[in-house]
């Protein structure tokens, strides 16, 4: 019941026991497109619920469920059959959009599926470094969403390069786009400072060598992505320090990472915020921050950034009646830095959404099974809220593919 996906892990529990692995696979497979994902990366909520935890120890489904979504199945699955005329137009290949596809094709639905990216995966390709999530785990278990016949369409934005019009020819659309604007550091000195989204980081990690860092790292923000960030740095021969502005329990980021990036030599300076930066002359000519700069596109390489020294800080303290944490008077005190990532999270994207579609604060509102107030739009994953786990996103693709399926079944004339 602790699952997000509903996945049955008694049943396959079971099927194990009897030494029925594959038959154990499929049936995680009804429910989840993506177990050897989940299984590397998923905060296991069902782990947590476990009741053995009062016994001994919690069963640990996490490691099975990553052992049976890499068992390969001894023969190719075919595409099921194409039951429906309706076709379903779903916009973003993260998780959410992904799952949705997925199950949508296993119901006989026509699904193609429009990235803006020139490779699928959303978050899952660029949010989640290569150690925590091999690429070729993710290309096996997109090829699996293939596989269900499901068309991909990648380098394509739609409401730029392919007009909102361009999908009137789908019966349903499923919106999936996710959240990609960071939220903003405000510091003192940070015009001419090198400092990048942690999100943008983790995109061109893969191409950065060992040492291009600097020797001091900090990280702003308790997020998996902030940790996700420090251990990379870590690996590229940085020292790294995550800056929280609460306690260790005020981190949002999955306590077996936090645990997994103190063992590995990650610093964490609990109630510590930034206030400002230090900078020393133009880095044009200085090689230690150019390999990072040209990886970025959209003309960031042109804009003249200064060298990173140093990041001002104060401590923190709890506010009254619960309030945010406030700075310490007289706390002040500099962390020598090479480079300052920050990761508070992101925010949707809303501008490009067609007209009707309605908001909540900075969400789309939908309701629980991902209808928006546009008739044939649904939307799911972090662009409606909710929790940002990737367990949590393929649940929302899951549950608007049978919203979907609900939808086009009542036009169609036929009893739900």
């Amino acid at each position: 019941a602790a699952c997000p996906l509903g996945a049955d892990l008694e049943g396959a529990l079971d099927l194990m026991r009897q030494g029925r692995l594959d038959e154990a696979r499929d049936l995680l497979l009804r429910e989840n497109p993506m177990p050897g994902v989940t299984g590397r990366v998923c905060d296991h909520p069902c782990q947590t619920a476990c009741h053995r935890a009062a016994f001994d120890e919690a069963v640990n489904l996490h490691a099975i469920e990553r052992v049976l979504g890499d068992l390969e199945p001894a023969a190719p699955p075919s595409a099921p059959e194409r039951r429906h005329r309706e076709r379903v137009a779903v916009v973003g290949s993260g998780p959410a959009g992904l799952a949705c596809a997925y199950h949508l094709a296993r119901l006989g639905y026509g699904v193609e599926v429009f990235e803006a990216e020139h490779e699928p995966g959303g978050a899952l390709r660029h949010g989640i470094p290569e150690y925590h999530l091999p690429r070729e785990v993710l290309e096996r278990e997109i090829g699996r969403v293939r596989a269900q016949g499901v068309t991909l369409h990648c380098g394509v934005r739609v409401g730029t390069a392919v007009p909102w019009t361009r999908l009137d020819g789908f019966d349903a659309v499923f919106l999936a786009t996710g959240a990609r604007i960071a939220r903003r550091l405000e510091l003192s000195g940070e015009e001419d400072a090198d400092i990048r989204p942690g999100r943008e980081f983790l995109r061109g990690a893969d191409a950065l060598a060992r040492g291009s860092l600097g020797s001091q790292v900090v990280v702003v923000g308790g997020t998996d992505t902030a940790v996700d960030c420090a251990r990379t740095a870590l690996r590229l021969g940085a020292e790294p320090v995550i800056l929280c502005h609460g306690t260790r329990a005020d981190l949002t980021a999955s306590a077996q990472a936090v645990e997994e990036a103190i063992r590995e030599g990650v610093r964490f300076e609990f109630r510590t915020w930034p206030v400002g930066v230090r900078t020393a002359g133009h880095a044009e000519n200085e090689g230690a921050l150019e390999a990072i700069r040209t990886l970025y596109a959209e003309g960031s390489a042109a804009r003249p950034r200064r060298r990173l020294t140093a990041v001002e800080c104060v401590r923190m303290q709890p506010g009254a009646e619960a309030c945010r944490p406030v700075p310490v008077p007289g706390s002040g005190f500099l962390l020598p830095a090479d480079l300052l990532l920050t990761a508070l999270g992101e925010e949707p994207d809303l501008d490009f959404l067609p007209a009707g579609i309605g908001r909540l604060d900075y969400v789309v509102r939908v309701d629980d099974c991902g209808s928006t107030h546009r008739a044939g739009f649904f939307a799911g994953g972090d662009l409606t809220g909710g929790p940002r786990t990737v367990a949590h996103s393929l649940a929302s693709g899951k549950r608007a593919a049978i919203g979907i399926a609900r939808y086009l079944r009542g036009r169609a004339g036929e009893a739900l």
